[in-house]
């Protein structure tokens, strides 16, 4: 379980440095390679040296420092680097997993070729010696000719022998490469098909779980909404000329989207409970 302790949210850092949430968001995304992280996706915190980065970064910032010279004197300070993941990286983990199976997969079929190639060069070796044993056996049979038919009678007898035994292992050998071969293919295409059924799993989960955030900003957006209209007027409203008032759209668009910031973050995980 991931330890909690002494880390820190966006919105947790946002209190910290007076910087609105979306402001550090961008930040995280920009300079991501600086910033050491514990967890992933909605889960994903920064801890005490990715808070003292993100301070490095805002008064740089509030110097009017380019990105490329900010992150030159990041690399100066920052000894341990950890990019976290974003939202489209949440499935990497579990499909290089399953790449990883993919390849002891390969890796497997691999041995038993060599295996088989072994088999084969034994078989050829057989024959070899089968086709020695045929010459010897024509010897023999020159001798026994020459000596008595009793004798030849025994060696003809070996050498049909030796010759059976050798073709019914080499059969025996072929019956068997060919059901390891049946076997390989059979466990190939069960694994692919579980790859693949996981996949579209993972994704819908993926597209789930967008929806559902989605929606909740909506309600969030709503309820902004509602709240900067309960406001009194001073708040929403501003002069355009020396009598005339219009509602201030900026504000009411910053106090919608901080609004939502600072909620949403809590109302996805009170919705995943």
């Amino acid at each position: 379980m991931t330890d909690f302790k002494r880390t820190y949210t966006l919105v947790d850092i946002s209190e910290r440095l007076g910087r609105p949430r979306t402001t550090l968001a961008d930040w995280a995304r920009q300079f991501k390679e600086f910033l050491p992280t514990i967890g992933s996706g909605r889960t994903m915190r920064y801890n005490e040296a990715a808070l003292e980065v993100f301070g490095l970064i805002s008064k740089m910032k509030d110097a009017n420092e380019p990105p490329e010279y900010i992150k030159e004197q990041l690399r100066g300070v920052v000894t341990e680097i950890i990019v976290p993941m974003t939202d489209d990286d949440e499935g990497k983990p579990y499909l290089m997993q399953l790449a990883g199976e993919v390849v002891q997969l390969k890796e497997a079929l691999g041995m038993m070729y060599q295996q088989l190639q072994q088999q084969s060069l034994q078989i050829e070796a057989l024959t070899t010696e089968n086709a020695e044993l045929r010459l010897d056996l024509a010897k023999d049979r020159q001798e026994a000719i020459s000596s008595n038919h009793e004798l030849r009678r025994e060696v003809l007898e070996a050498r049909y022998e030796a010759s059976a035994a050798t073709n019914q292992l080499s059969q025996q050998m072929t019956t068997g490469h060919d059901e390891l071969r049946r076997e390989l293919t059979e466990g190939h295409k069960q694994i692919a098909a579980t790859v693949a059924a996981n996949i579209s799993e993972e994704r819908s989960r993926q597209t789930a779980e967008r929806l559902a955030e989605k929606r909740i900003e909506r309600q969030l957006r709503a309820e902004a909404s509602k709240a900067w209209s309960a406001k009194p007027d001073p708040e929403r409203m501003k002069k355009v000329g020396m009598f005339k008032k219009e509602e201030n759209v900026q504000a009411r668009e910053d106090f919608i989207r901080n609004y939502v910031d600072d909620r949403i973050e809590q109302r996805i995980q009170e919705a995943s409970e």
